[in-house]
């Protein structure tokens, strides 16, 4: 009982930040219709919303916190809809990736790694962390941020950082992430 105490507070004094990612997979014995209307309705959005902003850009994150507890339920309740999830550390940051040329995520790099050590992605795969545009063949042992915006030349040539490709899908991934009531499930899709 004691043991069971100390674990309890050790996982409410946990202070690092996690992702729940959702793979786009689904568990065997699944159908896919039924499972990405159930996920819609979880996520509470509409399906088709859930088809263009969450379904066309997986494996993505939909959910930051600090409160593990909290990602296991929503983790929990994705499986009993039939939906694969994940949950990794955020400690290497956020990035996206790019699959048939489509940006993906964005996902923890703790996420991409075990992708490319599982095989599931080539080694050329390029990513590019949250804010920045800079598209690089990952390298796990190579530490990458967003660079600063640069500085602007001359009065035409200011650059708006929240315009980049991948802050727009950042702010998208956000806006689902936020939802902090339960989740909606995925409409149909590959």
């Amino acid at each position: 009982k004691i043991e069971g105490n100390l674990r309890g507070e050790a996982e409410t004094m946990d202070n690092n930040k996690r992702a729940l990612v959702l793979t786009g997979d689904l568990l065997p014995g699944f159908d896919a219709q039924a499972v990405w209307v159930a996920v819609a309705r979880y996520f509470k959005i509409d399906e088709a919303r859930l088809t263009t902003d969450v379904l066309a850009r997986v494996p993505m994150t939909v959910k930051e916190s600090s409160d593990l507890a909290d990602l296991t339920v929503r983790q929990s309740k994705l499986t009993e809809l039939g939906a694969v999830s994940e949950v990794h550390s955020l400690d290497g940051g956020s990035h996206f990736v790019l699959i048939d040329s489509v940006p993906r995520g964005p996902l923890p790099r703790a996420y991409i790694e075990n992708r490319l050590r599982n095989g599931g992605w080539p080694a050329s795969i390029k990513i590019a962390p949250v804010g920045s545009t800079d598209w690089r063949t990952f390298n796990p042992g190579e530490e990458i941020t967003a660079p600063p915006p640069p500085l602007p030349s001359g009065p035409s040539a200011t650059v708006d950082p929240e315009d980049t490709v991948a802050a727009k899908i950042a702010r998208v991934a956000d806006s689902i992430a936020s939802k902090k009531e339960s989740l909606r499930p995925l409409p149909a899709g590959p």
